[in-house]
């Protein structure tokens, strides 16, 4: 993987490289997280719940705040097909139900972090697969439709980017 979200404050790849990079990370890390929400046996692994809650609260939040702040209106003002900002506009829509999924998911796994046990076993196990099905799909639809897209942008957009998602991430 050339860079992952997390480290784009020094990644001096495409801003979009970073994002598809993101993308083999986050598939990843779904599988991780499906694996540990269907497995009570784990519910009470503290450092594994610790490492999907960061994954979800840090690096999938700040990814969609790339995407929604800076990718998806870039692409928009470039004035695409109607039928892709159908598709943006989806995209983004998936964006704010895959924010309540990761709310309620975080509750769950800082329960476990606390070491305190699952609050809401139901909530863990089906909000866990629900979330990971919904963002591999999501993810599979972005792919497609940005890699299209934004082989467009112009080396000044694509430096604007990853300026923007290392301020995210640094401050600076």
């Amino acid at each position: 993987m050339s860079c992952l979200m997390a480290n784009c404050a020094d990644c001096e790849h495409a801003a979009l490289d970073c994002v598809f990079a993101a993308h083999d990370h986050h598939l990843a890390a779904c599988d991780e997280l499906e694996a540990f929400c269907t497995d009570p046996d784990q519910w009470d692994d503290a450092a594994r719940a610790r490492r999907l809650h960061r994954f979800l609260t840090v690096n999938v939040l700040a990814h969609m705040a790339d995407e929604d702040d800076d990718l998806l209106p870039l692409l928009l003002r470039r004035g695409w097909a109607d039928d892709s900002e159908a598709s943006l506009a989806s995209l983004a829509a998936d964006h704010r139900r895959e924010r309540l999924s990761i709310a309620n998911l975080a509750r769950e796994l800082a329960h476990i972090e606390a070491g305190v046990g699952v609050a809401r076993p139901a909530a863990l196990l089906v909000g866990g697969i629900a979330f990971a099905h919904n963002y591999r799909k999501h993810v599979a639809i972005e792919d497609q439709s940005l890699r299209r897209i934004a082989a467009e942008l112009s080396r000044h957009d694509h430096d604007t980017l990853r300026d923007s998602m290392r301020r995210r991430r640094t401050g600076r």
